[in-house]
């Protein structure tokens, strides 16, 4: 009886010392997870950012080069040229701008 209570002892100690580690395994993803889930928050925001900064500063050029307003209700930037016309991106055929 003394035997099968001294081996219960060890697979209990055995089986504390594993939940431990699987404990700080866990911990440590669950870190790496929150790290990696800001790090790509700070990404998607700095492409945006950059994203929009790269149209502000064609907008600017095309206003400075071809001395064309983007004010009014001429420019509209949900519209594109397709096939030699301005028309909304709504009508133009799904990646038929990715070719040109």
């Amino acid at each position: 009886m003394k035997k099968e209570r001294d081996q219960l002892m060890v697979n209990l100690e055995q089986s504390r010392r594993v939940v431990t580690a699987l404990t700080k395994e866990r911990d440590t993803l669950l870190l790496t997870v929150a790290e990696d889930k800001e790090l790509k928050e700070e990404i998607s925001e700095a492409i945006v950012l950059e994203h929009t900064r790269g149209f502000k500063k064609a907008l600017r050029q095309v206003t400075h080069l071809l001395e064309v307003s983007t004010e009014g209700v001429e420019f509209d930037p949900r519209k594109d040229v397709y096939e030699g016309q301005l028309l909304p991106l709504s009508e133009i055929p799904k990646g038929a701008l990715l070719e040109s």
